[in-house]
């Protein structure tokens, strides 16, 4: 089969002048759907650099979100008042708001159903989010509704999406614009570095900062250059450049373990019970291996992780091919299924 070489170039990062011409395209669709009085499901955020709206529907997909923004996990809107015992907010990646699947077939809204009225289940999750935006989203979500469980959640893209400033490689059709936070460490201490820009007519003025461009070169190690864009072609191809593909698995990995420390810590001063979820894939570019194992091994305390890679098993992944994952490699109601039956359990023993 002859390769396309011009898919391969996308699906690794852009140059700049790529993300320069797609934002011109995200600019002008945007404002085409805003003159058709469309509402946007995802919108630009100044602290996170975009979120899912509240009340809102997706233009393509069967999504929907409730007064929280979060996406819905049952018909009707929950209150935080009542005698539900437990509140239980999940935050992470598309993996977690259940890119590809309707409402009621994402695994998040399984579980609520399996918690019926023992508990309340938030997803907070949102389509390309890395594991930093993810916190952060959970920390600002404690301010106003009261947790007894956070759940944070890891997939293999989140590690690498840690060190971006710049998503300008996954603009696409869910209206997501260009810049995010990220967190650096600095002698072993994480300092937050704010979006750049997140204004949809902000964006392109800031890819003509010089200062801004330094910023972004000096701290986002992904960002569009020959060299960062040559790597990401070869890997694509399997051409073995383990060492320098290693220079930046290493720095992932540790930020990420940070990250998760830092989770554990604020949910310990915040009398929350933390839960980090790992949720494995077995498909696409990105497959679950033993950066996992790195990450466990930093932490402060591993007795909050929540292993997932145990339901995958491989008679599962064997009779069941072609039926756990969506054309673009999320999650189906069947692979769901088994993640909100596991989940469900180990939350039931840990926190009932």
């Amino acid at each position: 089969m002859k390769t396309n070489i011009k898919n391969y170039m996308h699906l690794g990062n852009r140059t700049l002048s790529d993300a320069r011409d797609c934002l011109q395209d995200y600019q002008i669709r945007i404002q085409q759907r805003v003159s058709d009085s469309v509402n946007l499901y995802v919108m630009p955020d100044k602290k996170l650099g975009w979120r899912n709206a509240p009340n809102a529907t997706h233009p393509i997909w069967q999504y929907s979100t409730n007064t929280f923004g979060n996406r819905r996990t049952s018909k009707v809107d929950f209150s935080n008042k009542g005698n539900l015992s437990l509140n239980i907010a999940i935050a992470g990646n598309s993996y977690v708001h259940g890119d590809e699947s309707l409402d009621e077939d994402t695994w998040v809204w399984q579980l609520q159903e399996a918690f019926k009225g023992e508990g309340i289940v938030h997803n907070l999750g949102v389509s390309a989010y890395a594991t930093d935006q993810s916190y952060l989203r959970l920390k600002e979500f404690t301010k106003t509704t009261k947790l007894d469980i956070a759940v944070l959640a890891l997939t293999t893209t989140d590690i690498y999406r840690n060190l971006n400033l710049c998503r300008a490689f996954i603009l696409n059709d869910k209206e997501i614009p260009l810049f995010k936070p990220r967190f650096s460490l600095d002698d072993g201490t994480l300092r937050l570095l704010e979006v750049v820009a997140y204004d949809v007519d902000e964006l392109s003025d800031a890819l003509k900062d010089r200062a801004i461009l330094k910023f972004l070169r000096k701290h986002d190690y992904f960002f569009p250059s020959e060299k960062n864009q040559l790597l990401q072609i070869l890997r694509r191809f399997h051409v073995p450049i383990e060492s320098e593909w290693r220079r930046f698995l290493d720095p992932a990995i540790e930020l990420t373990s940070s990250i998760f420390n830092s989770f554990i810590a604020f949910c310990r001063e915040n009398d929350i019970t933390p839960i980090i979820l790992i949720l494995p894939v077995y498909w696409g570019a990105f497959k679950a291996g033993a950066e996992f194992d790195e990450i466990t091994a930093r932490l402060d305390d591993a007795s909050v992780v929540v292993d997932a890679r145990s339901i995958f098993t491989a008679s599962r992944l064997e009779e069941f091919k072609g039926l756990i994952h969506h054309k673009h490699n999320h999650f189906t109601q069947l692979s769901g299924s088994w993640i909100s039956d596991f989940l469900y359990i180990e939350i039931r023993e840990r926190c009932l």
